[in-house]
C-alpha cells in the first residue's frame, strides 16, 4: 500500500527513530514505493534540527549483525526526512502543515515522563510545553480546518501506548476547556493505534564511522519489529517487513519487556558490569554470558511460557541480538531511569517465580535485594 499524499509528522529526532521509522521509510522508497518526505519535529531544543539542516536531512544507517546464520552488512543513505523543525521556533509552521495536508500520520518517541499535562492556558500561537499538549494543539488545528484522516502511532515503550496517550490528551483537553464536539472528534475520528517497537539502535562505533562524530549516523541491528494493534494497515503510509499487524500485543509486549529489556536492566544492575561496558563487552566475559543465560532460561522464561508460547524462542533470538559484535550499546545508557526499569522489567518476574515455584529465584533475589 502506498499513500504518497500522507504526511508523516514525527515528534522526536533521536537516534532510535532515525534507525526505525525514518529508516523504514527510506527502505520503502528504495523498494519503489512513493512516501511523502517525513517532517521531523524536535520537541525540545534545536541541536538536532540544526544538524539535520546542515546535512540536508541526510545521514547514514549502518545495519550490522546476524539474522539466523546470515551475517548482514548493509549501508543505507537515509533521505526520507524532508524537513526538520523545532517545536519552539517553528510552531506556527507545524500547525500550518497539520491543517493543510490531506492525510497525516503522527508518530513519536518521547520518554514515559513526557506523558504529562501542561497547566498553562491554551494559546494556539505558542508552542505548548508537554508532548500531549503539543499533540492536542495539532489535533485542534486539524479539527478547526474541518479535516480528518489522522492516525496516531506512538513508539513509546508504554503498555497500550496509544490509549494511554489518548487519555492524557483528553485530560489536557479538559484543562483547556476544549469543546465537546472537538473531544468527540478526537475520540471517534482520530485513529489511535497501540504499538510495540523493538530494535537496538546505537551510535556507530569508530570502526564503522568514517564521518565526523557530530553527524546523525546510526548503527542498528538487522532485527526490527513494529507490532501494531490493528486488523489492517489502513492509515499507515507505507508497507515494511518489520510492520506486523496483530489483534493483540500482549504476548510480544510481555516477551520484549521481560526478556530483552529485562536482560539489559539485569546487566546494568549486576556487579559483574560495574564499569561502563557495552553489552557486548560485558558478555565477552564467559562467566557473565553464562549468568545471563541462566537468568533468562532458568528464571525469566519459565514464568512466561504459559502466556507466551514463543518465550523460549524469544530468548534464543535475544541472546544472539545481545551478542551482536557491531552494536556499541552502552550500559550507562541502559541505566537511565534505572530504578523504574527494575520495578517494571524484573520485579514482576521475581514475584511470579515465587508464586509458581514456592521459592525465591536465586539470581533475581540477589539483583533486587535492595527493592524486596
Amino acid at each position: 500500500m502506498t499513500k504518497d499524499n500522507t504526511q508523516i509528522l514525527q515528534f522526536g529526532s533521536g537516534k532510535f527513530l532515525r534507525g526505525f521509522v525514518d529508516l523504514f521509510a527510506q527502505q520503502a522508497i528504495d523498494d519503489g514505493l512513493e512516501v511523502w518526505p517525513i517532517t521531523v519535529v524536535q520537541s525540545t531544543g534545536i541541536e538536532r534540527v540544526a544538524q539535520l539542516r546542515l546535512q540536508d536531512c541526510r545521514y547514514a544507517a549502518y545495519i550490522r549483525g546476524f539474522l539466523g546464520d546470515e551475517e548482514i552488512q548493509d549501508d543505507i543513505e537515509v533521505k526520507s526526512i524532508g524537513k526538520a523543525l523545532s517545536a519552539e521556533h517553528d510552531w506556527l509552521e507545524i500547525l500550518d502543515i497539520c491543517r493543510t495536508v490531506e492525510s497525516i500520520v503522527i508518530t513519536s518517541n518521547v520518554t514515559e515522563a513526557g506523558y504529562v499535562l501542561d497547566k498553562t492556558s491554551l494559546d494556539m500561537t505558542c508552542c505548548p510545553k508537554s508532548f500531549p499538549a503539543k499533540l492536542l494543539s495539532v489535533l485542534i488545528s486539524r479539527y478547526k480546518a474541518n479535516l480528518s484522516n489522522v492516525t496516531v502511532v506512538p513508539c513509546e515503550l508504554i503498555e497500550n501506548n496509544a490509549h494511554a496517550l489518548l487519555n492524557v490528551v483528553i485530560d489536557q483537553a479538559k484543562v483547556w476547556n476544549v469543546t465537546k464536539d472537538c473531544l468527540d472528534w478526537i475520540r471517534e475520528d482520530v485513529v489511535w493505534l497501540n504499538t510495540l517497537v523493538d530494535r537496538i539502535v546505537a551510535s556507530p562505533s569508530y570502526e564503522y564511522n568514517s564521518v565526523q562524530n557530530n553527524t546523525l549516523d546510526v548503527m542498528t541491528e538487522p532485527y526490527a519489529l513494529w507490532a501494531i494493534q490493528s486488523t489492517s494497515q489502513c492509515g499507515l503510509p507505507f508497507e515494511h517487513d518489520a510492520i506486523d499487524m496483530r489483534n493483540n500485543l500482549f504476548e510480544v509486549t510481555l516477551c520484549k519487556l521481560r526478556i530483552l529489556n529485562g536482560a539489559h536492566t539485569a546487566l546494568a544492575q549486576s556487579v559483574l558490569c560495574s564499569n561502563d561496558f557495552t553489552v557486548r563487552e560485558a558478555l565477552d566475559n564467559p562467566a557473565t554470558l553464562q549468568w545471563v543465560r541462566d537468568l533468562l532460561y532458568s528464571e525469566i522464561a519459565p514464568t512466561l511460557v504459559d502466556r507466551a508460547v514463543d518465550a523460549i524462542e524469544f530468548v534464543d533470538t535475544t541472546l544472539s541480538r545481545l551478542y551482536n559484535p557491531y552494536i556499541a550499546h552502552k550500559l550507562s545508557d541502559i541505566r537511565l531511569m534505572h530504578e523504574t526499569k527494575l520495578r517494571k522489567r524484573l520485579l514482576p518476574t521475581y514475584y511470579e517465580y515465587i508464586d509458581q515455584n514456592d521459592q525465591q529465584p536465586p539470581i533475581l533475589s540477589e539483583l533486587l535485594r535492595d527493592l524486596i
